[in-house]
């Protein structure tokens, strides 16, 4: 955290604003992206495990932010997975295919 302006980084920070989300997250990251976005994302899925929220990471070996060919589909299938298990959990029934 930025020692001059501690506030304003709080107030920004989207891991600071974690309690306000209810909606679940998939949180998905390439090792090209680089250092801070990888650690944003592994900031932001600690703190909503911590609140009990439904929440995942997937971390990709190789693509950056665009997504293509594999990791595409993959993300993909697991998309419908997350969704599928959030709504099964919430007493929605799970997702159709």
């Amino acid at each position: 955290m930025p020692r001059r302006d501690a506030s304003t980084y709080t107030a920004l920070s989207p891991v600071y604003r974690a309690p306000r989300i209810r909606a679940p997250m998939l949180l998905a990251v390439g090792d090209e992206e680089g250092i801070p976005f990888i650690g944003a994302a592994m900031d932001m899925y600690t703190a909503l495990r911590r609140l009990g929220r439904p929440v995942a990471l997937v971390h990709y070996r190789g693509p950056g932010h665009g997504l293509e060919g594999w990791a595409e589909r993959d993300l993909a299938a697991r998309t419908r997975r997350f969704l599928g298990e959030c709504l099964e959990a919430d007493g929605r029934g799970g997702a159709r295919r």
